[in-house]
């Protein structure tokens, strides 16, 4: 595991769905079917994580979350899929990312040539400059967001290592670095904004904002509302519902409005 962290200190029939920003504990990776009949759920088979389609891989990282408030406890899976291609933009440049989990869109090129943004290739006082660009490798569909939720969970400092030692294990169905996060960091928390999304077919869901997490202990929300107003503007989240900023935690309460499938839908296991 290559993430050097700090630690921080009733059943209805109506699924209940929550928007606004809560702190959660993390309490399974992928968990098999033993594992989750050991946190109260009952599956008849083993889940299967990875898929394929066109010869690309899909790995869903299924992420188990738990507020630990006995008050008002709340359950909820975020889900990240990766895919096992190199992440590209429409205009056909390639994304990178290095071992403190900073990422760069460019061309090989450009990564050969040291091309980078200005602001990663200023020095400190000893020479160094603020970013590692001798580490860039080619990044996987959505797994810089990965790396940003292990990063904030675990506390991360900036400039501190932040990587995925064995990203094809993940690709294979092993997720025992991932878990392996658990054993180091218990009781950290990490702040996860939650939105209801309205399908096509008007069902509502739950789903989670994928582009911004927060530290266990941060209070400045400032900028959580930046990125999300930055991704609506480009055009996600026509359909999610996150509720207004400060994005305080409450139930969602269905309006006859409905309110973009760029955040992933919550799968119940």
């Amino acid at each position: 595991m290559a993430f050097s962290g700090n630690e921080s200190g009733s059943t209805e029939s109506r699924k209940r769905l929550y928007i606004g920003l809560e702190k959660f504990k993390v309490t399974a990776f992928n968990p098999n079917k033993a594992q989750l009949a050991e946190m109260g759920i009952i599956v008849d088979d083993e889940l299967n994580y990875i898929s394929e389609d066109e010869g690309v891989k899909t790995s869903r990282v299924a992420i188990y979350l738990d507020n630990d408030d006995t008050d008002n406890n709340v359950k909820t899976v975020l889900s990240i899929f990766l895919r096992d291609e190199h992440q590209t933009t429409m205009s056909g440049k390639l994304k990178w990312i290095n071992n403190e989990g900073i990422s760069f869109y460019g061309t090989q090129e450009d990564i050969d040539n040291k091309n980078f943004y200005d602001w990663m290739k200023q020095e400190d006082e000893e020479g160094n400059t603020k970013v590692d660009l001798e580490s860039f490798v080619p990044c996987k569909s959505n797994q810089e967001e990965l790396v940003n939720f292990i990063k904030t969970f675990a506390n991360v400092k900036n400039g501190d290592p932040a990587y995925i030692e064995n990203m094809d294990a993940l690709f294979n169905g092993d997720f025992s670095e991932l878990n392996g996060l658990l054993e180091h960091f218990p009781n950290n928390k990490v702040g996860v904004l939650l939105g209801v999304k309205t399908k096509d077919d008007g069902t509502l869901v739950q789903t989670h904002y994928l582009k911004k997490f927060e530290r266990g202990f941060s209070t400045d929300m400032s900028y959580l509302q930046t990125s999300v107003n930055s991704w609506r503007e480009n055009g996600g989240g026509s359909n999610v519902d996150f509720g207004n900023f400060p994005y305080n935690f409450r139930e969602y309460v269905p309006t006859a409005a409905g309110v973009d499938s760029s955040a992933e839908d919550d799968i119940p296991f």
